[in-house]
């Protein structure tokens, strides 16, 4: 019975594994126009349009929602780096009430670049640290390998 057990659970994992390579090359698209997009402090708005694309491209239902004043103003609310206005949260929902419930929460401002320590825009994909090592082109990346090739 525990080798059936083993088996089934190995088995899972295959499939798991198997539906991240699937998705890896969509994930990583994703990632590179999502950090291509400005998002420092205060200007989080192209960060926050390439999210809600995303959420609807993969089928959820997506809302901006602006931040109340009364919860701005409230003690508890922390000292906001820049004002809300025009800087709205963005929600997916997917199967609302039908399901059970995950909450992931996120932020995507940044703090900006210094330019002078990058050999070019530090958001384009193959961006690099002035003085840090370059890889093989054409060679796997070190963390995905499945992204042979790319820069």
């Amino acid at each position: 019975m525990l080798a059936s057990s083993a088996r089934e659970a190995v088995e899972s994992w295959e499939a798991v594994d198997e539906a991240i390579n699937e998705g890896a090359e969509t994930a990583f698209a994703f990632l590179e126009r999502l950090v291509a997009a400005p998002s420092t402090v205060g200007h989080e708005t192209a960060a926050q349009q390439v999210v809600a694309a995303e959420l609807d491209r993969l089928g959820f239902e997506v809302t901006e929602l602006g931040i109340a004043e009364e919860v701005a103003a409230h003690p508890r609310a922390g000292v906001a780096q820049a004002a809300y206005k025009g800087r709205p949260n963005i929600r997916g929902r997917i199967n609302p009430g039908r399901s059970p419930s995950l909450l992931l929460n996120g932020h995507v401002d940044v703090v900006p670049a210094d330019k002078q320590t990058w050999t070019s825009d530090p958001r384009c994909p193959g961006a690099r640290r002035v003085g840090a090592p370059r890889r093989q082109p054409g060679g796997p990346h070190p963390r995905h390998p499945q992204r042979a090739g790319r820069a």
